[in-house]
């Protein structure tokens, strides 16, 4: 390997292939196992995660048609198993879901476009690309709600609903032909801009960092902990892959301060 590895197309991909890019010049994989293992400590595992599968998608782009291409992903691949990254705790604990007060302080104090942004992610569970990726034509009328079809992860479909009242609200202010939520331009909102306004208004509005996942977490909290729906139910309308993967992150006993020292 003596290349500069190939962007995929994936911005948090990207971010840190053009890192590793700049300070590794020409990466190989054992440069790249040992920039891997100096971020420990300094990174969440989740993050080192996404980064390892990030370098390994662009190793494959870069060198896609040379010659013994299927050789090469295959030692590749048994190459990136042996690069162990710490287990990431997945348990979503209690400081990083929002209340009914917050989620109301944050809609009723942002500019009307983040304000519908964050009343949709609160109501939904999306996942902020699902719900930048809605298409009108994707979205059908049946009632008193709006249901939506939506492709999720691995173009796994699955459909969800907002009452009426809000999607007339969304189309009123975003006026959007292709994508449900438009710029002014007519082009969809970019991940990285409503991940950006999001925290900005977190840290402006409650003091405290949020980005657009804090909602799907106090929604996947809420349904299950507090409204008591059916574990399965929820998994499959957060389009998770899996049950126990619901479970894991949100099924789980904690102690709190208060129950340590009174």
């Amino acid at each position: 390997m003596n290349k500069t590895l190939k962007l995929t197309g994936i911005h948090t991909y990207d971010t840190y292939i053009k890192k590793c890019n700049n300070i590794l010049n020409t990466p190989n994989v054992p440069e790249i196992k040992e920039w891997l293992d100096s971020l420990r400590g300094r990174l969440r595992p989740a993050t080192i995660r996404t980064i390892k599968s990030g370098l390994k998608k662009s190793i494959l782009e870069t060198y896609r048609g040379q010659s013994n291409y299927e050789l090469f992903a295959s030692v590749l691949d048994r190459t990136f198993q042996d690069i162990k990254v710490d287990r990431a705790d997945a348990k979503v604990y209690s400081e990083k879901v929002l209340n009914k007060n917050e989620i109301h302080k944050l809609i009723k104090n942002s500019a009307p476009r983040t304000s519908l942004i964050i009343e949709t992610l609160n109501l939904t569970g999306l996942r902020i690309t699902e719900l930048l990726s809605i298409r009108r034509k994707n979205c059908c009328h049946e009632g008193r709600y709006v249901f939506i079809r939506i492709v999720g992860k691995n173009r796994k479909e699955r459909r969800i609903f907002i009452p009426v009242s809000l999607f007339n609200q969304i189309n009123e202010e975003f006026r959007g032909k292709t994508f449900l939520f438009e710029t002014i331009n007519g082009r969809m909102i970019t991940r990285n801009y409503a991940w950006k306004e999001i925290s900005r208004k977190g840290l402006e509005i409650l003091g405290k960092r949020i980005h657009p996942h804090t909602f799907r977490h106090t929604f996947a909290t809420r349904t299950i902990l507090k409204d008591r729906k059916d574990i399965k139910a929820v998994s499959q309308y957060l389009g998770h892959a899996s049950t126990s993967i619901t479970a894991d992150m949100y099924l789980h006993s904690e102690l709190k301060p208060k129950d340590l020292f009174k």
